[in-house]
């Protein structure tokens, strides 16, 4: 057998392969040099950004996904997460420094409220119909017509209770009625008692003057008393 001297290129083309964590392959012969495209083994994801990856032993990326719940340790402080507010380093409860929790009403308890109340203004027709009001203590009604009517305010929680309404006494006025007349009151001469000065009328005018006679009237160049002086001129007309 004799030996070949020199070649520049095999006899046969030789298929070059990867295989295991990179994959690729190509056809070699020695008359070129032998680019391979390679591949990662395993799953394909697309490209974007992860907040958690799963990665084998040699660093190979083999899951991603979000982070979840359950992904978040326990016992991290607020101080190292920003954007929570202050009412979340707050505990829940009614001591001083919690944060009050709503009821299912959606409303504060009473018993976190302190001793005030905002007043509401009723009106009834009657007492019965008060009663029947749902009111809190310092709420006001107004009965409108009646023997009870008035306003009245709760004193006491219980509104159906008619001893816990107590009525609300206005302050007496100076005047309370004029000449027996109450509210809007329009006065005439006949509703002024005159007393020793009478008020003027045609009529008690007409009667007082012709009771006077010429010398208790005023003196005027239209008017002859007796105690004038006439002086008759008998001259030619």
């Amino acid at each position: 057998m004799n030996n070949v001297a020199s070649a520049d290129r095999l006899s046969s083309s030789r298929t070059i392969s990867l295989s295991g964590d990179v994959t690729g392959s190509g056809s070699f012969n020695g008359s070129a040099n032998l680019a391979i495209t390679t591949a990662l083994a395993g799953q394909a994801f697309t490209a974007g950004t992860y907040t958690k990856v799963t990665v084998n032993t040699k660093g190979i990326v083999t899951g991603v996904a979000n982070l979840s719940a359950s992904d978040v340790p326990n016992g991290i402080s607020a101080s190292k997460i920003s954007g929570l507010g202050s009412a979340a380093t707050k505990n829940t409860g009614t001591a001083s420094g919690n944060v009050p929790v709503l009821g299912s009403d959606g409303k504060l308890d009473t018993a976190v409220l302190p001793a005030l109340a905002i007043t509401n203004t009723f009106t009834a027709s009657s007492r019965a119909d008060m009663l029947k009001l749902t009111a809190q203590t310092g709420d006001v009604c107004v009965i409108s017509t009646g023997g009870d009517k008035g306003s009245y305010i709760l004193i006491k929680d219980d509104p159906t209770q008619s001893a816990n309404w107590q009525l609300l006494t206005p302050p007496a006025d100076a005047v309370t009625s004029v000449n027996g007349k109450t509210g809007v009151v329009t006065l005439t001469t006949s509703d002024v008692h005159e007393g020793a000065g009478l008020y003027w009328t045609q009529a008690r005018f007409d009667t007082a003057f012709a009771a006077k006679s010429s010398t208790q009237l005023k003196d005027g160049a239209a008017i002859v008393k007796t105690t004038d002086t006439v002086v008759i001129n008998c001259g030619n007309a």
